[in-house]
C-alpha cells in the first residue's frame, strides 16, 4: 500500500463483520485498520468502490504493477494481474450490491456498484475500463474494437435494447425479491488489439538482393539452430574420421610392400585421394 509517498509491503486480513481492512507490518509489528463504509452489517453498504489503473516503473526497476485505488483514498498496487483481480473480488464482498460477470474468455470477476448512483451504461462502461487494463498489462492490448453484451445468458434476463438506455441499475432490478442482497450475473464478449500509434512499421523501402556469398560462422547461434549445427557435426565427424581410416590403411599397405607404385602419381589434396592414371600393381 501507498503510505507517505512510499510503498510498504502488509499482510492484509479482511473482517467482513465490521467491514474492515487489517494491515500488518511485518517489520514495526503494527496493526493499520481502514474503515470500508459502515461498520455494521445489518446496514447496507453502496459505497465500496474499486478503480484499476497500471504503473511502470521506467525510472528505476522497469518493473510493471497492477495497481488500484480503494474508495478513492488508499492505493494498492500487486505483482501481477491475477493478484490484483483477486484483491478486487475480496474486497467487492464489503459492498452491497454486486454484479458477478464473465468475460469472453470465461473469466469471472465481481463488480462492486451502487445501484442508485450507476446506470447500466456506466456499469458496463466499468467493466470495459478494466478489460482494457487487464490485456494492457499482460499483452499490450488495450484498444477495444469489438464488446457485446450476452444478454441470452444474462442471469436475471433483461431487454437487449436497455443497455443503450440511461437506466438505473435501482431501476432495472429492484423488483427481484430479497434486492439489493441479489445474485446478478452478466456475460460479455470483447476484442482487443495493440494500438496503432503503438505499432512499428516493417515495411522496407531497399531490400537486399539476393547474392552468392556464403554467410559466415555465427558463433552466436539461437536455440532454432542447434539442430542444424549437430547435422553439422555429424557430418563433418564422419567424413574426418573416414579419411583417417584411409589414410591408415594406405600407410599399412605401403609399410607391407604390398603396393607397388609405377609411373604413377598419387597426390592427397583437400583431405581426398586421387590417384593419376592406372597406378597399381599388388602382391
Amino acid at each position: 500500500m501507498l503510505k507517505n509517498g512510499k510503498w510498504r509491503n502488509y499482510e492484509i486480513a479482511f473482517d467482513y463483520e465490521h467491514r474492515t481492512i487489517m494491515l500488518f507490518d511485518e517489520n514495526k509489528l503494527k496493526i493499520k485498520s481502514l474503515q470500508l463504509g459502515n461498520p455494521n452489517k445489518s446496514s447496507l453498504e453502496y459505497n465500496v468502490h474499486i478503480q484499476w489503473y497500471n504503473h511502470i516503473d521506467i525510472n528505476h526497476t522497469y518493473a510493471k504493477w497492477a495497481c488500484f485505488i480503494l474508495n478513492h483514498t488508499w492505493h494498492f498496487r500487486t505483482s501481477n494481474s491475477q493478484e490484483r483481480e483477486d484483491f478486487s473480488f475480496y474486497y467487492s464482498e464489503f459492498n452491497s450490491f454486486c454484479i458477478i460477470w464473465k468475460d469472453g474468455y470465461n473469466r469471472i470477476y465481481k463488480e462492486s456498484l451502487n445501484p442508485y448512483l450507476t446506470t447500466l451504461k456506466q456499469g458496463l462502461q466499468h467493466i470495459k475500463d478494466k478489460i482494457q487494463k487487464r490485456d494492457h498489462l499482460m499483452f499490450g492490448t488495450d484498444e477495444l474494437v469489438t464488446f457485446q453484451c450476452l444478454f441470452e445468458e444474462w442471469s436475471p434476463q433483461i431487454e437487449s435494447n436497455m443497455g443503450d438506455k440511461n437506466l438505473l441499475l435501482h431501476d432495472i432490478y429492484k423488483h427481484l425479491p430479497h434486492y439489493p442482497t441479489v445474485q446478478i450475473y452478466w456475460k460479455v464478449k470483447q476484442g482487443l488489439i495493440v494500438p496503432y500509434k503503438r505499432t512499428v512499421d516493417i515495411k522496407r523501402v531497399n531490400l537486399p538482393k539476393k547474392g552468392d556469398k556464403k554467410s559466415t560462422f555465427n558463433p552466436f547461434l539461437y536455440e532454432c539452430d542447434i539442430n542444424k549445427l549437430q547435422i553439422i557435426h555429424d557430418a563433418l565427424h564422419f567424413k574426418i574420421n573416414g579419411i583417417d581410416e584411409l589414410k591408415k590403411l594406405l600407410h599399412e599397405i605401403i609399410k607391407n610392400n604390398y603396393l607397388l607404385i609405377k609411373k604413377n602419381v598419387m597426390i592427397i589434396s583437400n583431405n581426398k585421394l586421387v590417384i593419376m592414371k592406372k597406378m597399381m600393381d599388388v602382391k
